[in-house]
């Protein structure tokens, strides 16, 4: 990864709960940039009070099998193959002091 620059970002929309961009540098995929990205994104909209998040994009990506190991989930499908992902506010357990 030499040089300068922005290796990727993602932006998170506060008013539809939803994770509006996600972008890798192509050279970077793959060693877990966009994995970290993702969870602070959605850690933000958790935070803010979202009962779940949502996400789009098209079916026949590397990026379905992307979000749907991290636990999204197909809601809706869309004109020409566009997907509505969801991922709901993980559940918080509490455990008993030892």
């Amino acid at each position: 990864m030499a040089g300068q620059g922005d290796r990727g970002f993602v932006v998170v929309n506060l008013n539809d709960c939803s994770i509006w961009a996600l972008y890798v540098d192509p050279v970077c995929q793959g060693n877990g940039l966009g994995r970290v990205l993702l969870q602070q994104g959605c850690r933000y909209l958790f935070w803010r009070g979202a009962r779940r998040i949502s996400l789009r994009t098209l079916a026949h990506t590397p990026a379905l099998g992307f979000y749907q190991h991290l636990g999204w989930h197909v809601e809706q499908q869309h004109e020409a193959g566009q997907l509505k992902l969801v991922l709901p506010r993980p559940t918080v357990t509490r455990r008993a002091l030892p």
